[in-house]
């Protein structure tokens, strides 16, 4: 049973208190260990001095009241840098269980896609403005083509009636086009 846990790719341990008793390969890796270096030192090595306030302040009161929790923190490596972890606590006995998953690529993904669709909202806002512009435009130029539009149809109409004098075939012609 041990060894299947060794082999799991989720991350798994077992504290005393604050202190690692046991942890598999998947657990320290994720936080760029080697288990046995973290064996008999506390939990507090993978996180930072903020993230080990929010545990305290938050998952505690939580796993103590339920005997679990589960959520996501960010760990702290082995060189400093930071790992998204999802974290399942469950108290038994007198021990916490920790399972764990390395869910960085999971997180810069989402992050990605936020980035993604905040340009996406930005370039909607620029259509919109630009569909805006066009409409006013265009709103612009058929008023100020409706005048002398008017005035040559009027002109046209008055040479169709023969009214500025008489017309050609060829002139007439033209003006039934126009007046169509």
């Amino acid at each position: 049973q041990a060894r299947g846990m060794e082999l799991t790719m989720e991350g798994m341990s077992v504290l005393r208190g604050d202190t690692y008793l046991w942890m598999n390969y998947a657990h320290a890796g994720m936080y760029g260990w080697e288990p046995g270096p973290l064996i008999g030192k506390t939990w507090r090595e993978l996180y930072t001095p903020e993230t080990q306030a929010w545990i305290e302040q938050t998952v505690f009161p939580v796993l103590t009241r339920d005997g679990r929790w589960h959520g996501e923190v960010i760990g702290k490596k082995q060189d400093g840098s930071p790992v998204d972890i999802e974290l399942s606590l469950t108290i038994a006995h007198d021990t916490l269980v920790c399972c764990c998953r390395d869910i960085s690529r999971r997180k810069a993904n989402e992050r990605r896609l936020e980035e993604s669709m905040r340009a996406l909202d930005e370039a909607n806002v620029g259509l919109r403005k630009a569909n805006q512009l066009k409409d006013e435009f265009l709103a612009c130029m058929s008023h100020e083509l409706r005048t002398p539009l008017h005035s040559i149809l009027g002109v046209a109409e008055l040479l169709a009636e023969d009214l500025a004098g008489p017309t050609t075939e060829r002139q007439r012609q033209f003006l039934d086009q126009l007046l169509l």
